[in-house]
């Protein structure tokens, strides 16, 4: 049977699972969390992750829908309009942020800072949710970052994951040949 996520997407909420995909093909979390919930995202961390926590922070009745869909004893979930709940209470192995705009660069670079192993983040491409903001904190704070630009909107991932970085090397290099 076809997750959600492996649907053909009409509707380009899910453009970032191309990127996921290939990411958790090198990355083996035991706990992801996500800044935005949704139908593909959701699931699909629900089904590559040991264990998840996602926070939504727009809207009560998108969060209620996604909740009923994939509740499950692996997932715990929260619902906040305040900004600052979304502040790291524990560091997971993977990051995937997808929330509200004034929280999409705050909370890259408050994971970096964390030390979160692996970020990716939905729409990079767009100045509209600053993402040019974390771009300071790559390399000091030892992070590798990769667009996937294979479907619009982009997703970036920033990583110290070792297996994941020698891979991106290896995509930087042979997309310069």
């Amino acid at each position: 049977m076809l997750k959600d996520y492996d649907l053909p997407d009409e509707s380009g909420y899910g453009s970032h699972i191309p990127a996921l995909k290939f990411i958790f093909q090198h990355i083996s979390p035991k706990f992801s969390m996500e800044y935005g919930m949704g139908f593909f995202s959701t699931p699909f961390l629900i089904d590559h992750s040991e264990r998840v926590f996602s926070l939504e922070m727009q809207e009560k009745e998108w969060y209620d829908k996604v909740v009923e869909k994939y509740a499950c004893q692996k997932w715990d979930h929260a619902f906040s309009e305040e900004v600052d709940e979304f502040i790291l209470m524990e560091v997971p192995d993977f990051l995937f942020v997808d929330g509200s705009s004034v929280t999409r660069a705050i909370g890259v670079v408050h994971a970096m800072q964390k030390g979160v192993d692996t970020i990716a983040l939905h729409d990079s491409d767009s100045v509209w949710y600053g993402s040019q903001m974390a771009d300071q904190y790559i390399q000091p704070l030892g992070y590798v970052s990769h667009v996937f630009t294979e479907k619009y909107p982009t997703t970036t991932v920033y990583t110290k994951n070792e297996n994941l970085v020698k891979v991106l090397n290896q995509l930087k290099l042979d997309a310069d040949k």
